[in-house]
């Protein structure tokens, strides 16, 4: 299944015994472009600190509940890994850390900058729930036409933190002329995508 890992910001997440918590954020690596993390708030009460949970935890996802099963019980997950221990980037503020850890709440947002102007912002990140590597991020173009397209995150080739941007290897002629993505169609299969183009081709 194809999810934008947007979307499930606030779901909750159900325990193999109770719920235990709500998705507050999720750590994606931007070399790799997989889910290495995903924060969860309240595991262990209201205002406990952020639990994280790893990929090889997280089970079935219910988009019509908005619940995300993960294959632990709420004691160990509370018990578990807090995200202070592996922030992403955003949050290391001066402190070693992986430099490549991001936080898709930080990303979303995010200028996006072609190689000659910006394209848009980022508005989310198409990944396959069953081994949460990303396929697509999606962009919302700017302008009158404000139509969101699909790239590719390998395209991707630096992102800025302090300007709150990402440069895309793309330039504005192949942008305008790459298909709308309709949010409301979900993607069934990646192969049928139709991806930006790459400068050059």
């Amino acid at each position: 299944m194809l999810q934008d890992l947007t979307d499930l910001i606030g779901f909750e997440i159900q325990a193999t015994d109770k719920p235990a918590g709500k998705v507050h954020d999720i750590y994606i690596d931007d070399v790799l472009w997989t889910v290495r993390h995903v924060a969860i708030s309240d595991a262990g009460g209201l205002g406990t600190q952020l639990a994280s949970v790893e990929p090889d935890a997280l089970g079935a996802l219910d988009p019509g509940r908005h619940h995300l099963h993960v294959t632990k019980p709420q004691d160990e997950i509370a018990g578990g890994p807090s995200v202070s221990i592996d922030p992403p980037a955003s949050h290391q503020q001066g402190h070693p850390g992986d430099p490549n850890l991001r936080s898709i709440r930080e990303l979303a947002g995010y200028k996006v900058l072609g190689v000659d102007g910006a394209l848009g912002t980022i508005d989310g990140f198409i990944a396959d729930v069953e081994d949460w590597k990303i396929h697509f991020v999606v962009v919302a173009e700017i302008g009158a036409a404000a139509r969101k397209v699909l790239v590719g995150p390998g395209l991707i080739n630096e992102v800025l933190l302090g300007a709150k941007a990402v440069h895309l290897e793309l330039d504005q002629t192949h942008f305008a002329k790459s298909p709308p993505y309709d949010p409301s169609h979900p993607i069934e299969r990646v192969e049928d995508v139709v991806l930006a183009a790459s400068v050059g081709i």
